[in-house]
């Protein structure tokens, strides 16, 4: 492992250790282009949106809320062939999950789903918040129990909030960088799974 490299910054690559890190000492212009040139098409960033964080809606399997809310006039059950359109959209994306690496798909699910991250670390990380939190957290003491992994992921972000207050904003230059190499990556491999251009 190169020295620049902080020791957990592979901890999703898996098998995958190709991916190489921009210099620690890039400027923010560096940061800014790569930021743009990676950016992913609309429909890549909908599709991901869509399936960490609306499906169960679309899907209509939330049957109370648009109960409560059409009482109110705002929202109405889906449609039968909402729902059936919904689906397919859901299986297209997940079979495209599946057919990348796990540690690619897990990049894509903590930069998409929706956490209550520390407003400061959102803030100066944006999509690369659940990224940088995961590429924190030691392999060998991942828990198997979701909630628990919750409960890591909140520990170790409120740890880089404390970071990024005490030491300023490039304190997290490295591991930024990483979470901007391996979003592009798992961006790019869910296209070509997906289909899209």
């Amino acid at each position: 492992m190169p020295k620049d490299q902080p020791k957990n910054a592979n901890r999703n690559q898996g098998a995958h250790n190709d991916v190489t890190m921009f210099p620690p000492k890039s400027t923010e212009s560096e940061r800014t282009t790569l930021a743009l040139s990676t950016r992913p098409p609309r429909a890549v960033e909908d599709d991901l949106e869509f399936y960490f964080n609306l499906a169960e809606c679309k899907l209509g399997l939330s049957c109370n809320v648009y109960e409560s809310l059409n009482h109110y006039g705002v929202a109405a059950a889906p449609s039968p062939d909402a729902v059936v359109e919904e689906a397919h959209r859901y299986r297209l994306v997940r079979r495209a999950l599946k057919a990348i690496p796990d540690s690619d798909a897990g990049v894509l699910q903590v930069a998409y789903e929706v956490r209550p991250w520390p407003e400061a670390l959102t803030r100066e990380l944006g999509r690369l918040t659940g990224v940088v939190v995961r590429l924190t957290c030691i392999p060998a003491w991942w828990p198997e129990e979701r909630e628990a992994q919750v409960r890591m992921d909140t520990a170790q972000a409120d740890m880089l909030a404390m970071q990024l207050r005490c030491a300023g904003h490039g304190s997290l230059a490295r591991l930024r960088h990483t979470a901007e190499v391996r979003l592009a990556r798992a961006h790019r491999l869910y296209a070509a799974a997906r289909g899209r251009p």
